[in-house]
């Protein structure tokens, strides 16, 4: 009787052990972009040729946060706040704190949570993106 109990408490103490860690899994939230520091620093256009050349850039950059720097070559300000970086490097703002005093044409940073890579227009995406500068 002695070693049912015990393999039974075993168990249940496992048991809650990995329910508790999904519980913590699942309220885990994304990333807090302004404390993470970026795994990269690059220009757009440098990042965006990392894609054209081969899969494994998708691969090294997935989910992580990388800075960028270029030229604004658009800015929408419609539903959510994106920001073209030299036509290249598509980013969906997280809030609009500076994007209201952003003009086209001015070199800015941006720090951003890598999205993915568009083959047909050859366009990168970050989401969750900040102004830096």
């Amino acid at each position: 009787m002695n070693k049912k109990n015990t393999i039974i408490a075993i168990f249940v103490v496992g048991f809650l052990g990995i329910l508790i860690y999904a519980i913590n899994e699942y309220k885990r939230g994304p990333k807090e972009i302004t404390v993470t520091s970026p795994s990269i620093y690059k220009d757009a256009l440098a990042f965006q040729a990392e894609f054209k050349e081969g899969t494994t850039a998708f691969t090294k950059y997935a989910d992580s946060v990388v800075e960028l720097s270029g030229r604004a070559s658009s800015i929408n300000k419609e539903e959510k706040i994106t920001i073209t970086l030299d036509g290249v490097v598509r980013c969906e703002l997280s809030s609009d704190t500076l994007a209201t005093s952003l003009k086209e044409g001015s070199e800015i940073r941006i720090k951003g949570v890598f999205g993915g890579y568009d083959d047909l227009f050859e366009e990168v995406l970050l989401v969750r993106c900040i102004v830096l500068e």
